[in-house]
């Protein structure tokens, strides 16, 4: 679960820390410093299931796009060294 998202869909802006990777138990050790009620284990479940996909497909996208930039960089790079003769 990708719990940063998870509370920003149920509580924006709250104020709260804890650690991951996440399990009930993690949960219930979370530090929650917000007015609002701290969400229950079944409501983050209820969320997760409800975002998960839009979650996941956005992170792949980001982690093609990160592939392809360091791909362009690396080939930059190599350019600029073949033009002053570095390799």
């Amino acid at each position: 679960m990708d719990m940063k998202k998870i509370i920003q869909e149920i509580r924006p802006l709250a104020h709260c820390s804890g650690r991951s990777p996440i399990t009930k138990e993690k949960w219930d050790e979370w530090l929650w410093d917000d007015e609002r009620p701290k969400p229950t284990w079944e409501e983050l479940c209820e969320c997760w299931d409800e975002i998960k996909d839009v979650v996941l497909t956005e992170k792949e996208r980001e982690r093609k796009i990160q592939e392809e930039m360091t791909t362009i960089l690396r080939d930059m790079a190599v350019e600029s060294l073949q033009e002053k003769g570095g390799l």
